[in-house]
């Protein structure tokens, strides 16, 4: 094989090993933070107890491997195929959570946030989960936690949550898993 062959393969070599961190949201590749969102996984159906058409309970969050340096953390459910008009952004925020300890790596859906955690309301319009809810087809819902680089996030608000947490994030981890109502 001429040297040109060994260098498309070395090429393609590479490009394989670029995957390694597929599965995290960009700018995370290499990551190691883990995001366990129990009752569903990565790809699957969140089960109807979730959501609106279940008892809407908050499933229970547990993470790992978060970086050193990290001063809290902060959790997010939202929906990024709503329609126009609902919301004009297409976005729709179903539970957000900030300021929880660094000590903590889980959240039990039936039991009250650890000290400190606060819930931002929501889309909503209140600081509590509020499961999914598709009004008109399967929706795709990113479970997010935020490994941040402070202790506090401050005075966030819906408007403002996603870009505080960015810019004050070590890492993300998600669980991206999917609801359609049934008819």
């Amino acid at each position: 094989m001429c040297w040109l062959g060994w260098a498309l393969l070395a090429l393609l070599a590479l490009a394989g090993c670029s995957q390694a961190g597929a599965g995290q949201p960009p700018g995370n590749e290499g990551n190691a933070l883990k995001l366990k969102v129990d009752g569903f996984g990565v790809g699957e159906e969140i089960p109807a107890r979730f959501t609106c058409d279940g008892a809407d309970e908050r499933p229970d969050f547990s993470w790992s491997e978060a970086p050193e340096g990290t001063k809290s953390f902060a959790l997010s459910v939202i929906d990024y195929d709503v329609p126009k008009q609902a919301r004009a952004d297409g976005i729709w925020a179903h539970w957000l959570v900030k300021d929880l300890p660094a000590r903590v790596t889980q959240v039990k859906g039936r039991e009250k946030l650890p000290v400190g955690a606060v819930e931002v309301a929501n889309d909503f319009g209140r600081g509590a989960w509020g499961g999914p809810c598709p009004p008109d087809r399967r929706h795709n819902y990113y479970f997010r936690v935020y490994a941040l680089k402070v202790e506090k996030l401050g005075g966030v608000d819906l408007d403002d949550f996603h870009e505080r947490a960015k810019a004050q994030s070590l890492a993300v981890a998600e669980v991206v898993a999917s609801y359609e109502r049934k008819k």
